[in-house]
């Protein structure tokens, strides 16, 4: 029966084009402690917010967005780009920028640079001039719903990062 169903309806269907493109890279989660402390935060716990947001969302991963196979968006919305070269970042650049495009980096957006620890690299893929700070009191507290309480709370977060660039205007915090 949904066979046919699917079967009548393909000749109709479009393409699907979210206006909000979640990119994923499958290898950055290697450069990391083999832990879930960020992954697990950055590519998990978002979910929920993504289904509820309001705006059609789709899921990719940044090979297949470095190959052009994402559909031009909106918002890309960048959750784990911890480890990008200059041939990647040039290739990102392409298909995510233009009019009415905006990227949004989550931590450490190409910290990983070769075979280094860069923050400097982190300034040319945000346009943002950043520092790694010494770690601080505080803590990340992760997403919590009273159906889904957290095994663990008040995870360190480290390195830790702040805005070095005085042209930068805060937003929010």
């Amino acid at each position: 029966m949904l066979h046919g169903a699917y079967s009548a309806a393909l000749p109709t269907q479009r393409a699907y084009r979210p206006e909000i493109a979640v990119v994923v890279d499958e290898h950055s989660p290697l450069y990391g402690a083999p832990t879930g402390e960020i992954n697990g935060r950055l590519l998990t716990f978002g979910r929920v917010a993504f289904y509820r947001i309001g705006a059609p969302v789709g899921l990719y991963l940044l090979d297949d967005l470095l190959a052009g196979r994402v559909p031009r968006a909106k918002l890309y919305l960048f959750l784990n780009a911890f480890r990008l070269d200059d041939v990647q970042l040039r290739s990102l650049r392409e298909h995510t920028g233009g009019k009415g495009s905006v990227r949004l980096w989550m931590y450490a957006p190409g910290y990983v640079c070769g075979d280094t620890l860069d923050t400097a690299h982190i300034g040319q893929v945000t346009g943002i001039a950043v520092k790694e700070i010494a770690p601080r009191e505080g803590t990340v507290n992760p997403y919590r719903a009273a159906a889904r309480p957290c095994r663990r709370a008040n995870l360190p977060l480290t390195p830790t990062f702040a805005v070095a660039d005085p042209a930068a205007e805060v937003l929010a915090r």
